[in-house]
């Protein structure tokens, strides 16, 4: 520091926030460290899957199988195949 209480430009400054860190994850196909937001590893090319979507949209497969289920029922009284008399 300088004698007028200001950092001088040689000295190292603690510029990483920890709150700000970018999360990375290996490479399936290479093994290199990326930034997990890339769509294509910048070492070898490869295509990265979006890795948050799944084939039910992150709901619990039974939570899926009852909305199929309560659609179906839906039909049926609407078409009067379950009529109760």
């Amino acid at each position: 520091m300088h004698e007028d209480g200001y950092p001088s430009w040689d000295e190292e400054d603690d510029w990483r926030d920890p709150e700000h860190e970018v999360d990375t994850y290996p490479c399936p196909e290479c093994g290199a460290e990326i930034y997990d937001d890339l769509e294509l590893c910048p070492h070898c090319g490869y295509f990265i899957e979006d890795r948050s979507n799944d084939s039910l949209g992150g709901r619990p497969g039974w939570f899926v199988v009852l909305g199929v289920l309560g659609i179906l029922a839906t039909i049926l009284v609407l078409s009067g195949l379950l009529s109760i008399i």
